[in-house]
């Protein structure tokens, strides 16, 4: 659980960085597609596959990927990959 002492864009930021864990998780699975036609999937594997679309193709201010020189962002103290 991230710190309750997050500003909206931090928190944003950091689940961002868990929908990539979770998307990279997909991938080295093998069943990650971004083809919104991919069959056979479960209802677990086109959530993630839409997540993956979603973070892909859209941005917000703020997350990093917009700006040409983002200042360093305060992210939590753990990282979803390492655990808590």
């Amino acid at each position: 659980m991230p710190p309750a002492d997050l500003s909206e864009t931090e928190y944003l930021r950091h689940i961002e960085l868990l929908a990539r864990d979770v998307i990279d998780a997909a991938h080295e699975e093998g069943w990650l597609t971004y083809d919104r036609d991919a069959t056979p999937a479960t209802s677990l594997h086109r959530a993630v596959n839409e997540l993956a679309r979603q973070i892909r193709h859209y941005h917000f201010s703020g997350d990093g990927c917009l700006e040409d020189d983002p200042p360093p962002m305060r992210l939590a103290p753990f990282s979803a990959r390492g655990g808590m």
